[in-house]
């Protein structure tokens, strides 16, 4: 049902039109990626926090059930929604800017992240870096190029081995760590999917057995798929 201003009411406890499913076939429901938007409303209806994980995670997710699970969702509805990589920009930003880690843990592995929202989850507003969101920032493929070199600072080698992985590492980054020497970073850029021809030959030519077992096996897994 809408109000008057075009938005969801939930106050009604309203379970789908085949009312004699179970809570786990509305499960299921919520989480099918063709679920219609009087679907979505009627399950959102139901109050069933199973339902409400479902249908945080589905990447059809409307807006404006978007805008109620991050409102009345439990912290795992939130944590999954923060995942969603349809989520709004709205609630992106909401999100970044609220205090609770595991949201921003979530939010950092969001695939859509948006640009910025980036870096208010690498530092927060004094300046001071969340250490703890480094990797799964650095492992994020929406890192942009801008926030790839400002996390390329990080004295964490388990921070710059995730970068070195990540496919959308800028080309100027990769030549920069191919040229580090560290064995960390390099197995890492080993196992990167879209470095250029001419890195990968001098990566199989460093004569470092680790670099070139990690390569070997990267692009066998790419041959099999």
């Amino acid at each position: 049902m809408n109000t008057q201003n075009g938005s969801s009411d939930h106050s009604k406890k309203v379970l789908p039109s085949d009312a004699l499913y179970d809570e786990a076939s509305l499960v299921v429901l919520a989480g099918n990626p063709a679920i219609s938007d009087e679907e979505q409303e009627r399950l959102a209806a139901t109050g069933s926090s199973a339902v409400y994980e479902a249908l945080a995670a589905n990447p059809c997710l409307n807006t404006v059930q978007q805008h109620f699970l991050s409102l009345n969702g439990s912290l795992e509805v939130k944590c999954k929604l923060a995942k969603n990589p349809s989520l709004a920009l709205s609630i992106q930003w909401m999100f970044a800017n609220g205090n609770t880690s595991e949201i921003w843990d979530a939010l950092a592995a969001n695939p859509n992240l948006d640009q910025v929202c980036q870096p208010m989850l690498i530092q927060d507003s004094r300046g001071r870096w969340r250490s703890d969101l480094l990797i799964p920032l650095a492992n994020n493929p929406a890192l942009t190029e801008d926030m790839q070199l400002v996390i390329s600072n990080s004295v964490n080698m388990s921070v710059m081995a995730s970068l070195a992985k990540n496919p959308a590492l800028s080309k100027s980054l990769m030549v920069l760590m191919s040229n580090c020497g560290l064995r960390e970073i390099l197995i890492g850029l080993a196992c990167n999917i879209n470095l250029p021809e001419y890195l990968q030959a001098k990566l199989v030519s460093s004569g470092n057995a680790e670099v070139l077992e990690n390569f070997v096996r990267t692009r066998l897994s790419q041959f099999r798929r």
